[in-house]
């Protein structure tokens, strides 16, 4: 088992897995998401104005390597703003 987890990526690089593949999905608005990793778990939260957008986004988290599951905290908005920048997010212990 202490092999396997040596090959696992560490947190930070899933964190940079997610923000790009949250970045690239169109139908996902990343500006408006938090994404949080702790030991491969996965915390995504924000406002999205429609359901599918929340699906979408827990999608692309649980396609990206080294993630071992997804909380998905993202709250429907239909009165939200429009993306207008890129998402954010932190490892445990520090910002990214």
């Amino acid at each position: 088992m202490a092999q396997f987890a040596e090959n696992l990526p560490s947190d930070g690089d899933v964190l940079e897995g997610i923000l790009n593949t949250l970045y690239w999905d169109l139908a996902v608005p990343s500006d408006c998401l938090s994404v949080k990793v702790e030991e491969g778990w996965v915390t995504i939260s924000g406002d999205v104005a429609h359901s599918y957008q929340k699906s979408c986004a827990e999608a692309d988290v649980r396609r990206v390597s080294g993630v071992r599951g997804v909380s998905n905290e993202i709250e429907i908005n239909p009165n939200g703003s429009p993306a207008t920048s890129v998402p954010t997010g932190t490892v445990a212990g520090g910002s990214q």
